[in-house]
Order: structure tokens, then C-alpha cells, then sequence
């Protein structure tokens, strides 16, 4: 199995309101990039990454899942968390071990308050965000009012990068403002170029939105775009980059999930705009940095843990400095050694046995007594990096009795 440096990662969780796509998108980025035969739908049972018992009967999302693939050589690790709040602790977890987070829209819902609470606890944890206004296919989809939305709620960070024309209804083709070129897609998601629409002025006032931006990011830019000179795409590309690290531009892109229309375009984006490990460092408990070095001594944080019915106990783990391999002892912060049965890439239910994972990496093992929250370490470095921090519940029980905390 090909292991990937950090500068090669993006680690992803797909937050947003309940319904608004984020199984169905990770499933039209998994088939985009040639991981499955064929999309599952939600209604139909048969998603990658809703595959628990309890998910399949209620058509939701009740745990955080992963799922991997590769676009343009970059390794991309998506963390598909809940959207009912019932179930926030799967987003708390998916935050801790991502670098960014993609928050879903429906086109036809708009903002609601999963997309604003998840947009705050991205903000809150440092996180990089993108927004993807998804189910462009559906009747009545209106992505610039939702656009209009998001200015509104959001402020004036949020940047267009693709968006629709649809100007005699039904979307007739995407546009992508970094390069100015218009494509349709095909049944099977195959985009074919078209003639940019004549006169559409809403177009060249979000592609001059978007230069704006970029301008802001730093002073040579803002000169150039005092002087009225063009940006170059590799100077816009490097500009909401930058924008997006120091949290200063969420681009947005469109979609359609059930068609696989602009999904290329949204894989694109993933992996030239969103940072990667190296740019989004987790800390130590005293609060400094951890590099992603795959040469020092290693270190991970357990970052989920579910009670498989076959397998046991399974660790999920970011690793954060160094190599997790298969033949690893690592110890706790308390130096007890801690001894696990398989290492596993993990994508879905399905598990691909690994011989080591590196540095920026998320990964799996089996039968390890460590808990969510715990540093797994070489004996070499045992300093413990921060601990997760998840919601105080609504619900608690005391002994034998059970009361509800008003909040």
C-alpha cells in the first residue's frame, strides 16, 4: 500500500445540517475518483459510509465514518460526521483529527443552523472551511440566493470559486471563476467545455469579488490589484490558498451529487486550496506545535473508538509525528505499553491491512486498550498532545437517578 507524506494529505470532515448531503457528496467523490463501482444512495441503504445497522433503517448518519481515495496524487482522507445534533460527538470527533472542513448547503434548504453551528466550531477550533452548495440537480435549487444567504450570515470572507449558470432555470452549465471556462456535464459526470455565457455581468461581478479577496491576502497582490492588473490562476490559486490557511477567504463551490456535476471541480479545489497537515498543526498540552516529521519519534492521538461486533475494540488514530507500523509497540503518556492486534487503513467498513502509516495520516488498530483523547506514543517522546474536548450532554444520570440539565 502507498503511504503519503503530510504535504500530500488532506484531511476533510464533511460538516453541515442534517440532509444536506454530506453521505451522498463523499459518495460522489469516492466514485470520482474511481473508488466504487457504483453510487450508493442513502434511501437505497448501500453508502460507503453509512453502513451501521441503525443508519441503513433511519436514512442518517449516526457516527463519524472515514473514507480514502487519491485525486491528482494528493491522498485525500474524508471524515463524513452526523448532521443531527443528537449525534454531535461524530463532528467533535472528525474536527479533532482534520485540517479543514467542508460545510454542506442544500441548494434548496439554504443556511440552517447545522451550517451555522458547524461553521462556528470550525472557527473555534482553527480549522480551514470551505462551504459546497450540493443537490444543484434538484427542483428549485436557487445557489445565488443561498449565496446571498451565506454573505449575510458568514460575512464577507465567503468567496465564489464554481458556481452555476442557470439562467433559464435548471443549471445549464458550471463555471469555474479561476479559469473563466464554462462546462456541461454529461449523465455519467464527463464535463465538456462550452462558450462562457455572452453578457453575464453577475459572472464578471463574482469573478472581481474574488480577485478582491485574493488582493487581501497579501500587499503584492494589493498592489497589483490597485494597478488594475489581472490576476494570473496561479496567483489566484496561491491567494485564496493562502486566504483560506489564515482563515481570511471560505471559497465556495457547487455541486450535484446525484449527477457528479461540478464534483471534479470541488476534488480540485480540496487539494490545491485546503491546507495540509504541515499547515494546521495540533499542539501539545502546553500548547506548542507537533511537526509532522515522519523521522521523529512517533506520536498519535486516538481520535475515535468503536466496539466492532467482530473485530473488538478498534483505535482510530491520526498519526502526528513519525511511523505507525504494523510492528509498533507505542506506550501512553504514563509509559504502560499499549499492544494492538492489526494496523488498518479504513474506508467504510472495509479494512486494507497496512505495513506502516506516516506522518499527517489517519489510520485504524485493533484491540488496543487506549480510549478517544489518549496520546499513543514511542518511548522516546511522551509529551501528551491536547486532549479532545467534546459538548457537555443535555442528558446525564446520577447515581440512580436521571435528570435533565437545563442549558
Amino acid at each position: 500500500m502507498k503511504t503519503f507524506k503530510a504535504d500530500n494529505i488532506r484531511n476533510v470532515v464533511l460538516a453541515g445540517h442534517g440532509g444536506s448531503g454530506k453521505t451522498a457528496l463523499a459518495e460522489a467523490m469516492l466514485f470520482k475518483c474511481g473508488l466504487t463501482d457504483r453510487m450508493g444512495n442513502t434511501a437505497e441503504g448501500n453508502t460507503i459510509c453509512d453502513f451501521d445497522a441503525e443508519e441503513i433503517k433511519r436514512k442518517i448518519s449516526i457516527n463519524a465514518s472515514i473514507a480514502n481515495m487519491t485525486w491528482n496524487d494528493i491522498k485525500i482522507n474524508v471524515i463524513d460526521a452526523p448532521g443531527q445534533f443528537d449525534f454531535v460527538g461524530g463532528l467533535h470527533e472528525g474536527i479533532r483529527a482534520a485540517e479543514s472542513v467542508i460545510i454542506t448547503v442544500n441548494g434548496k434548504d439554504g443556511v440552517c443552523p447545522g451550517t451555522i453551528k458547524s461553521y462556528q466550531l470550525a472557527a473555534k477550533s482553527n480549522k480551514a472551511c470551505m462551504m459546497a452548495v450540493t443537490c444543484m440537480e434538484v427542483e428549485n435549487s436557487d445557489f445565488y440566493r443561498v449565496f446571498t444567504q451565506m454573505k449575510t450570515v458568514f460575512g464577507p470572507s465567503v468567496c465564489p470559486i464554481v458556481v452555476p449558470y442557470d439562467k433559464n432555470g435548471p443549471v445549464e452549465a458550471y463555471i469555474n471563476l479561476l479559469t473563466m471556462k464554462a462546462y456541461k456535464y454529461d449523465k455519467k459526470g464527463v464535463p465538456t467545455e462550452v462558450e462562457m455565457p455572452a453578457s453575464e455581468n453577475r459572472i464578471a461581478g463574482l469573478r472581481a469579488a474574488m480577485a478582491e479577496a485574493v488582493a487581501e491576502t497579501n500587499e503584492e497582490f494589493m498592489d497589483k490589484f490597485f494597478m488594475e492588473e489581472e490576476f494570473t490562476q496561479e496567483e489566484l490559486v496561491k491567494g485564496i490558498h493562502d486566504g483560506v490557511a489564515s482563515g481570511t477567504i471560505t471559497p465556495v463551490v457547487c455541486c450535484a451529487n446525484d449527477t457528479l456535476s461540478g464534483v471534479d471541480m470541488l476534488l480540485d479545489a480540496v487539494t490545491k486550496m485546503l491546507p495540509s497537515p504541515n499547515e494546521r498543526k495540533l499542539e501539545t498540552i502546553d500548547g506548542n506545535p507537533a511537526d509532522y516529521d515522519e523521522n521523529k519519534p512517533f506520536k498519535g492521538i486516538v481520535f475515535k473508538t468503536v466496539a466492532d461486533p467482530f473485530v473488538g475494540k478498534i483505535s482510530y488514530v491520526k498519526v502526528v509525528q513519525g511511523k505507525l507500523t504494523a510492528k509498533s509497540v507505542p506506550v501512553s503518556t504514563s509509559g504502560a505499553e499499549l499492544r494492538f492486534g492489526k494496523l488498518v487503513t479504513v474506508c467504510g467498513k472495509k479494512q486494507e491491512e497496512a505495513a506502516e502509516v506516516w506522518a499527517g495520516d489517519l489510520c485504524a488498530v485493533t484491540k488496543m486498550e487506549a480510549n478517544t483523547g489518549d496520546t499513543i506514543c514511542d518511548p522516546a517522546d511522551t509529551k501528551a498532545l491536547a486532549g479532545m474536548e467534546f459538548p457537555r450532554a443535555c442528558y446525564f444520570k446520577i447515581g440512580r437517578a436521571s435528570c435533565r440539565e437545563r442549558v
